[in-house]
């Protein structure tokens, strides 16, 4: 357990190994908690410079990280002066790795420097592209032409997911025309595809009637296959059967309940998205 007082030994060894040990390293070894010996040494005006802090931390790290300490001593010294993608190219380290790197050697990156250096990667007003005007023959290595041309699509290629041949019939969900429920679509031609439900109907009566609608007698929008299962009515009456003075009154009040804890939700999240 970590003791929380100092004795005049303890400050005394403090005082003498303070440039060669860290505050951790001598707490662990007198048994103290760290903050104490910290907090000792910034009473007595004996705190670590920045450099040696950084040191300190760089060292508690060997054999945990696959940065030399002649890395850390590049970004000690840059991290302030150059943004951190250059500072990951001349390491040839990842932005990611550099940025894990500050933070475990104890650096902090003001604000104003932050802004300032994503002000400096904006493009400015009127600044024309390298590539304008001119072909990816004339800006792109051959190795690179290469690795783009990969990603094309051939001559002929179809999309991944093309089943092939017309008559194909797949399940879409939460169909709005259905209110959501699951519906049945058909291919009737290359990248053209319709409700079966039409299909089925018009292939024994002919073209659907403006202002009218293929409904299901049974209520199952799978079912739609059975000619007898279908049947044309107005867009009004399709409005009555839906509506909700249809239901009983206890199953209107729930309805109405569900709709405004609905909109309530909704108007929630759109003034937390604010």
């Amino acid at each position: 357990m970590a003791v929380s007082k100092l004795t005049e030994a303890n400050k005394a060894y403090i005082v003498a190994n303070r440039l060669s040990k860290s505050a951790t390293q001598m707490a662990l070894e007198l048994g103290l908690g760290k903050w104490v010996v910290v907090k000792f040494l910034r009473k007595e005006g004996l705190s670590l410079s920045r450099e040696q802090i950084r040191k300190f931390a760089a060292l508690s790290m060997t054999g945990k990280t696959t940065f030399s300490l002649t890395e850390d001593a590049f970004i000690g010294d840059h991290y302030l002066i150059l943004p951190i993608k250059k500072i990951a190219a001349k390491l040839n380290r990842s932005y990611t790795g550099i940025m894990g790197r500050i933070a475990a050697l104890g650096l902090e990156i003001p604000d104003h420097i932050v802004d300032m250096n994503t002000a400096a990667g904006r493009l400015k007003t009127g600044n024309i592209p390298q590539n304008k005007g001119k072909r990816w023959r004339d800006y792109l290595t051959k190795e690179a032409q290469q690795r783009a041309s990969r990603g094309w699509f051939k001559k002929g290629q179809t999309n991944y997911n093309d089943c092939g041949k017309d008559g194909t019939i797949r399940v879409r969900h939460s169909v709005p025309s259905t209110g959501g429920k699951p519906e049945k679509f058909i291919r009737i031609a290359k990248g053209k595809w319709k409700p079966l439900r039409h299909h089925v109907w018009e292939h024994h009566h002919g073209p659907i009637p403006k202002k009218m609608i293929v409904a299901v007698k049974d209520g199952d929008s799978l079912n739609v296959e059975d000619i007898n299962n279908l049947e044309l009515i107005t867009m009004a009456e399709n409005m009555k059967r839906n509506t909700i003075h249809n239901w009983p009154e206890e199953v209107k009040d729930t309805i109405k309940l569900n709709n405004k804890l609905k909109k309530a939700l909704h108007e929630k999240q759109a003034k937390r998205s604010k």
